[in-house]
């Protein structure tokens, strides 16, 4: 099993050589991402504005009802939950195990 990986990593070495010598902008791509991709504290706070954001944009929607139909906070109540659930979902998303950004 260790050396199917160390087969596996040295071949992601030379493939990752190779792209640099054919495309050298794709090498400051790959470190941004890698740079950003393994920091906790980046995951974190964009879970944090994922949740805030959907969450404002389900009280702003619901809002926006409730001022144009006339009725009392229904729509603030029914939206905002459906915000929470979308940026529930955001974050399953930006986290899920299977993702192959989690190596």
């Amino acid at each position: 099993m260790n050396q199917e990986k160390n087969q596996f990593d040295a071949f992601d070495q030379k493939l990752n050589s190779f792209e640099d010598r054919l495309n050298p902008r794709s090498s400051k791509k790959r470190e941004k991402k890698t740079e950003y991709g393994a920091n906790p504290w980046f995951f974190a706070c964009r879970a944090g504005v994922e949740v805030v954001s959907a969450f404002i944009v389900g009280l702003v929607i619901g809002y926006g009802l409730d001022y144009w139909l006339s009725t009392k906070p229904v729509f603030i109540l029914i939206f905002s939950v459906l915000g929470m659930i979308a940026g529930i979902f955001n974050i399953w998303h930006l986290v899920k195990p299977n993702d192959i950004r989690l190596k």
